[in-house]
């Protein structure tokens, strides 16, 4: 009677209206042979009701359904959204592109409704070469002033002067500050240097980062600064550092390509030009080269 019974379940070919697949009926098959077995050897199983209730309850528990679920590619127009982008990029393919104050400080995490938004960036540029660019004269600078100033990094975006400073570790307590002018040492503001990490024991690196007006709300657009570890002062030279605005200083760069001769005046002459740093290179294909070379 088992047998029979044990037949007819087998062979059902839908559980929950789901059908059986080979390898849940393999299993049941031989869960099924192993009820029989325990039937055939106990007295207690032999109640034929208890059998077929517990074999009707392992395959419900031994039949996994897996259903597929349907894939399904949507666009963004289909959404509401935008298929494409379009950026017109209105800098120079030599230049990098300037970058959206807003996003910048949604990167930071900063708030979007600032004060500067209506603030334009600003142009400022360095009439000095990076210290640091010579490195041996650099170094010897340190040594024999006891400080110099390393490099510096405009933000014009942030409207913001970054840099770093060595100072010769001579003293355990060291004040490094900047001092800066906008109106030709009428009156300057210092701002502190912070000591950061550094693997030299015998040099000692300060950073700092301060806030600079743009320089399209200067008259003069023009901004001078040193450097001062108690009575050592790094100045250039004492010619001071300064930046100029990009725009003031291309055109007394255009001043002077300016010369006279049989064509007139005449400006951007390849032939003429004096460069002193490579980095202008790229701006060299907006020069005339229809002049002779001679």
């Amino acid at each position: 009677m088992c047998n029979v019974v044990c037949r007819r379940a087998s062979s059902f070919p839908v559980v929950n209206n789901h059908r059986i697949t080979r390898s849940n009926k393999f299993e049941f098959e031989e869960t099924v042979e192993s009820l029989v077995e325990l039937s055939e050897n106990s007295e207690e199983n032999k109640d034929e009701s208890l059998i077929t209730g517990a074999i009707a309850q392992i395959t419900l528990e031994t039949v996994v359904i897996k259903k597929s679920k349907n894939k399904s590619v949507r666009f963004a127009d289909d959404c509401g959204g935008t298929l494409y982008i379009i950026k017109q990029m209105t800098e120079p393919s030599d230049f990098p592109p300037k970058i959206n104050p807003k996003i910048l400080r949604r990167y930071r995490g900063l708030p979007e409704n600032d004060e500067n938004d209506s603030k334009l960036p600003a142009t400022w540029t360095p009439t000095f070469t990076q210290p640091a660019s010579d490195y041996v004269i650099f170094r010897e600078k340190v040594t024999k002033d006891n400080i110099a100033l390393e490099n510096v990094r405009l933000k014009n975006e942030e409207h913001r002067l970054a840099g770093t400073i060595k100072v010769k570790n001579i003293a355990f307590e060291k004040r490094v500050f900047i001092r800066v002018t906008t109106n030709e040492w009428q009156s300057y503001t210092d701002h502190e240097a912070k000591y950061m990490s550094s693997s030299s024991r015998l040099i000692d690196t300060f950073g700092f980062e301060f806030e600079i007006p743009s320089d399209q709300e200067m008259d003069n657009a023009h901004i001078e600064f040193c450097v001062c570890f108690e009575q050592y002062w790094d100045s250039n030279g004492r010619k001071n550092y300064s930046l100029k605005s990009e725009e003031r200083a291309e055109e007394e760069r255009r001043g002077i390509f300016k010369h006279a001769g049989p064509y007139g005046n005449i400006e951007n002459d390849a032939y003429l030009t004096q460069m002193d740093n490579w980095s202008r290179f790229a701006s060299w294909k907006l020069y005339d080269l229809d002049q002779p070379y001679y």
